[in-house]
């Protein structure tokens, strides 16, 4: 079988009738090359090999205006080349493709084709030729290490693709990149593949950052856990293109400098068929093993969806079953029964939590109608300000919930005595689900006590209040005397700020003096505008450490905890923006180095 020879460039007669298209049937020199080594012999032995153009006269193709064939000085012959069949390759950054069968379609997609295509000025006159007899000197060579981090962490921090480094467009900024700083500076000359890794290295070095940031994570996460200052909401959710299941999990701890952060932990998939209690908490402990937490789990405090976990029991991760109750009522019951006379008039005493339908009065059924079929009112009402506040993921929040709850009981009994008519019903029963359905627990309490604008716990129970100042005397053990206390003369703030919590926070008081470290924080009054968004700036001063020493402490325990689960409900929401139907194959484990690497990238970044 003869080799299509490619004889002297200068002989145009000679050239044009010997290059010919390489044949289908390749030569046993095909298997000693491949794309890669072609590409390279191009870039470092050009006097050896060389890309000669297709000459032949029926060639119209515009893409062999930039592609040739690579072709190999023949032995002792001078200028002389042989063709390299099966392949084809670029006259300007030397990509070499494979050639079968006389298909170009693959070429066309090239990024400097496409250069040369455009009537703007052609990118490609400005690029040199990936030729130099510069090796990579170690500057360099730590260069590209650099970029490889950087890609991996773009990768993961933005939720994109491994592939992402093959983009064509992305390679053209990077070459473009790369020829401003050599036309500025005139050090460099490499091409952009010489610096981007391929996919197959982002997803390797993802596992080892990931793995990294870990080992890093997990020094703070036990400075945290011995202070008793890291929580950590589980919860689990399913891929809905595969079906598999997936535990999540996102840990809030405070920090020695009382800096306050939500880290999604772990997404890993959950291999038991049966998620048992017993099953998930064993998978809870082999997960936090990785961070050394698992000998810890008695000073972490658990949250779930459902209550405060303070103790992390195999019972803790069980989930309560709401058993269906049976409607064993008579449709035809009286109005005086269901709470509502003929006028439509509702008792103040009657129970409305367990009403059917059935038994609604005509215009309270018109009203359920009517909210029924609007979607947009059910958008604005998830739109208040109060579900924006208790679902904040990047601050404190369990001081949140006694206000934001006194507040809600505060508009629904308004709404109770001003509304009429079949709107009073809703009003009376949204009043009495949430106070049955929510218990205010007395770490609630405490949060909003931390807290200096909340202090003086308005909408809390005598009893509640009593408790809560037991509690944190407790917290801080015996008695310290101190004669040192400052008079501070109280004088109204001339204007609130314009911001939703403000206006549930403690109107100020005249400051008294006592030795006792809580009721000097009782008596504490804060300066004219003085109010914090997040509590821990408050803490987090000086003065306010020395003269509440345990209380601070106290803070960044209590304000480790989060009001809600919304956070881990927020790592899902992007596992789901990662596993699409074009991404469906990820391997779990893939999915949860991202998941945690996204999460270290967005908060410490």
């Amino acid at each position: 079988m003869s080799q299509i020879t490619m004889l002297n460039v200068d002989d145009t007669s000679s050239s044009t009738s010997s290059c010919a298209t390489p044949t289908r049937t390749l030569s046993s020199t095909t298997s000693v090359y491949s794309t890669s080594s072609i590409r390279h012999a191009l870039i470092k032995d050009n006097e050896n090999f060389e890309v000669i153009c297709n000459k032949r006269k029926r060639v119209t193709a515009s893409c062999w205006n930039t592609f040739g064939f690579p072709a190999k000085v023949k032995n002792g012959e001078v200028k002389t080349y042989e063709v390299i069949p099966g392949f084809v390759s670029c006259k300007i950054c030397f990509d070499t493709y494979k050639y079968i069968d006389s298909s170009t379609a693959n070429l066309y997609g090239h990024r400097c084709h496409r250069n040369e295509s455009s009537d703007q000025t052609s990118i490609s006159s400005f690029i040199l030729s990936p030729r130099s007899g510069n090796h990579f000197s170690k500057n360099q060579t730590k260069k590209k290490e650099d970029i490889k981090k950087l890609c991996t962490r773009w990768v993961a921090g933005s939720m994109r693709s491994f592939r992402i480094v093959d983009d064509p467009g992305f390679k053209r900024i990077i070459q473009e990149c790369l020829d401003i700083g050599k036309e500025c500076r005139g050090e460099l000359n490499l091409a952009a593949e010489d610096l981007l890794p391929s996919d197959r290295t982002v997803k390797n070095e993802l596992r080892k950052l990931a793995y990294d940031m870990r080992n890093k994570l997990k020094c703070v996460l036990l400075e945290a856990v011995a202070n008793k200052a890291l929580t950590i909401s589980p919860d689990n959710w399913t891929d809905k293109y595969r079906g598999i299941n997936y535990m999540g999990a996102t840990a809030h701890f405070v920090d020695e400098n009382l800096n306050y952060y939500a880290i999604d932990l772990f997404c890993v998939e959950i291999m038991d068929v049966k998620k048992t209690a017993e099953n998930i908490y064993r998978l809870m402990e082999s997960q936090l093993a990785q961070f050394c937490l698992d000998q810890y789990m008695d000073s972490i405090t658990f949250v779930t969806d459902l209550n405060l976990q303070p103790s992390p029991e195999i019972g803790d991760f069980t989930e309560g079953i709401c058993e269906d109750e049976s409607d064993d009522q008579d449709e035809d019951d009286d109005g005086d029964s269901c709470g509502y006379d003929d006028n439509g008039d509702f008792d103040d005493n009657h129970d409305y939590k367990d009403l059917t339908i059935n038994q609604l009065p005509n215009n309270v059924r018109e009203i359920l109608n009517t909210i029924k079929n609007c979607k947009s009112l059910v958008k604005y009402i998830k739109k208040k300000t109060v579900l924006i506040e208790l679902q904040k993921t990047n601050a404190p929040s369990l001081f949140l919930v006694l206000p934001c709850i006194t507040h809600l009981r505060n508009e629904l009994s308004n709404g109770d005595r001003k509304e009429r008519s079949g709107m009073k019903f809703f009003y009376k029963r949204a009043l009495q689900l949430l106070s049955s359905m929510f218990n205010m627990d007395e770490d609630y309490i405490i949060g909003a006590f931390l807290h200096p604008n909340y202090q003086q716990l308005r909408g809390a129970s005598s009893t509640q209040i009593a408790d809560c100042y037991t509690a944190c005397r407790l917290f801080i053990g015996p008695c310290q005397s101190s004669t040192e206390t400052n008079e501070i003369i109280y004088e109204p703030q001339e204007k609130k700020a314009k911001i939703f919590m403000s206006t549930l926070m403690d109107k100020q008081k005249k400051q008294q003096s006592t030795s006792d470290e809580v009721d000097r924080y009782i008596s504490l009054v804060l300066d004219e505008g003085e109010q914090y968004e997040n509590p821990l700036d408050f803490w987090k001063k000086k003065e306010n450490q020395v003269t509440f020493p345990n209380l601070s402490q106290m803070a960044r325990k209590y304000f480790s905890i989060p009001c809600s689960s919304s956070a881990v409900e927020r790592q899902f929401s992007a596992t789901g923006q990662i596993i699409t139907q074009r991404r469906s194959s990820l391997d779990p484990s893939t999915v949860n180095d991202i998941i945690f690497l996204r999460s270290i990238e967005n908060k410490f970044s």
